[in-house]
């Protein structure tokens, strides 16, 4: 038996900052907007941040991260920290 058979799969969103903080929210959550809105609060990030990277995966799948020196890091989608819409991100380790 794998860990990945007793986790559940479903679609999440996977943001990375500019500041290069990453987490991961339920597809759920995020909430259709209509013409003129202003996004949902899962977006919220500090005053000198922005959102830099948008994902959509399942929790099953796996993420490849490339360093500037070439490297590259691979991580499963369901060892991403999940967060609530009013918790900050996590600092990703690199």
């Amino acid at each position: 038996m794998r860990i990945e058979d007793i986790i559940a799969e479903e679609d999440v969103v996977i943001t990375i900052s500019h500041l290069g903080y990453i987490k991961r929210t339920s597809a759920y959550d995020y909430r259709q907007q209509k013409r003129g809105g202003r996004g949902a609060i899962g977006g919220k990030t500090r005053d000198e941040d922005y959102i830099e990277h948008l994902f959509v995966a399942s929790t099953h799948h796996t993420m490849l991260f490339f360093t500037e020196k070439g490297r590259c890091y691979w991580l499963k989608v369901y060892e991403i920290l999940k967060a609530r819409s009013p918790v900050k991100v996590v600092r990703s380790r690199t």
